[in-house]
């Protein structure tokens, strides 16, 4: 049976459908039940044959999470709009071209309501490992009260003191909100000001750091009934043990790719950031290894070699962040976890975004670009003309500088808005890493 995790329900509906709604699942996969499907801009719609001559008509809305059936199941969504979702998104009517919708169509998804996912845990997840320590939810209150003020002040004064190189009013700022062990506001607050040893890759912009530090404020306020939540505490520095992690957050098994692997070092800190993606769950997964002076960094598998293994991912609906299980295994014969195309890429970066917002990049793969240097920047370019501008550093610059001369290929790395930082390149099925 297809797994909830599946990718399409997350894009056509906004969230997994519940349980109940897939025990009959097998079923309905079946493309010989399946009349009159149709697709156009954003829209699908199909008939499912039950018994006899009886059918259900069936359809659904990407842009509005919207959907119907005349089932009349009282599971929402049922079992046939889950799988007409799945079967579409397996590409079983991707050749086709987009259709005229039928008649009936209008009518019954203006007679629905939107959709509002539930942002359930992720698969793989455990609500029980974001219990907050006696005390901690005070001290995350006494730093939220200062942060507000803070913004508030500044709104009222302006921004251009924080904006300059090692402002003493972000340095301030971003101090005190460590003394409340609230890592990612501070980390945000001296960015702003351009500081050292904040995260790499394409400058957010302002709107988009004094936004989130706003939105973080609002999620406390609302507490655990904000689906945010779980991103807020992970984003406030909230640390899970890996041993409580892989006990309590159930595995995820798949055929992963290592896509790159970056070692950082920082005040005689070794870290390791890993990113993987599964073939079946079509799902990123960031890996981050630490050791301190000379100790070694943990073995990971390969980059560029496909290998079979469990992951425990943390808490929350839109966290990459994930443990290598027990079982791991490099494979030769493996289904290989495959790029995006340019319109699905932006598709995910709008979920990814809204589930958790303080994550500055997101994680992007997509196929069929090109990579051409205009007016002196380099950008990448799909096949419909449409570009996305690079973030490069001067080694990577010299080394694209001589890839891009061979023609198309799928793009790997780190994406902020309409700015993408390039990590690794497959070219004719070879994958190169670029250097950060």
């Amino acid at each position: 049976m297809a797994k909830p995790a599946h990718p399409a329900w997350t894009s056509w509906l906004g969230a997994a459908p519940p349980e109940s709604g897939l025990k009959a699942l097998d079923r309905w996969l079946k493309p010989a039940l399946w009349r009159g499907v149709g697709w156009r801009e954003g829209q699908l719609w199909g008939e499912v044959r039950t018994k006899g001559s009886l059918h259900y008509k069936v359809c659904l809305d990407r842009k509005r999470h919207a959907f119907s059936c005349t089932c009349g199941g009282s599971t929402k969504p049922c079992v046939h709009i889950a799988a007409l979702a799945f079967l579409f998104e397996e590409g079983l009517w991707r050749g086709d071209e987009p259709s005229v919708e039928p008649d009936w169509m209008e009518s019954r998804l203006s007679s629905v309501s939107v959709a509002k996912p539930s942002f359930a845990p992720a698969p793989g997840t455990s609500k029980g490992l974001l219990q907050l320590p006696p005390g901690r939810k005070e001290e995350l209150k006494a730093g939220f009260d200062y942060l507000q003020r803070w913004l508030e002040d500044r709104t009222a004064l302006g921004w251009r003191q924080v904006l300059e190189p090692d402002s003493a009013h972000s340095m301030e700022a971003a101090a005190r909100l460590v003394d409340h062990r609230m890592p990612g506001p501070a980390r945000m607050i001296r960015r702003m000001g351009g500081q050292e040893g904040t995260d790499p890759g394409p400058d957010p912009g302002l709107a988009y750091l004094v936004g989130s530090l706003h939105l973080a404020c609002r999620v406390f306020d609302a507490g655990e009934q904000s689906p945010l939540w779980p991103a807020l505490l992970l984003f406030c520095g909230m640390t899970i043990r890996k041993d409580s992690l892989k006990k309590q957050s159930p595995p995820v098994t798949d055929h992963w790719l290592i896509l790159h692997a970056m070692e950082t070092e920082e005040d005689g800190l070794r870290g390791r950031h890993t990113w993987a993606r599964g073939s079946s769950t079509g799902r990123f997964a960031l890996l981050l290894d630490f050791a301190w002076g000379n100790s070694p960094l943990p073995p990971i598998p390969r980059i560029g070699a496909p290998w079979k293994g469990e992951l425990h991912f943390y808490p929350g609906p839109g966290n990459f962040r994930a443990v290598v299980g027990e079982a791991v295994q490099e494979v030769s014969e493996a289904r290989i976890a495959l790029p995006d195309s340019w319109a699905k890429d932006n598709e995910l970066q709008s979920t990814y975004r809204s589930q958790d917002p303080w994550r500055s990049h997101e994680p992007s793969w997509v196929e069929g670009l090109r990579l051409m240097e205009r007016g002196g920047k380099w950008v990448a370019r799909d096949q419909e003309g449409r570009v996305v501008d690079l973030h490069l550093s001067q080694a990577a610059r010299d080394e694209v500088r001589f890839l891009a001369l061979s023609g198309t290929m799928s793009v790997f790395g780190l994406r902020a808005g309409s700015t993408l930082w390039p990590l690794s390149l497959v070219i004719e099925g070879q994958l190169i890493t670029l250097p950060a």
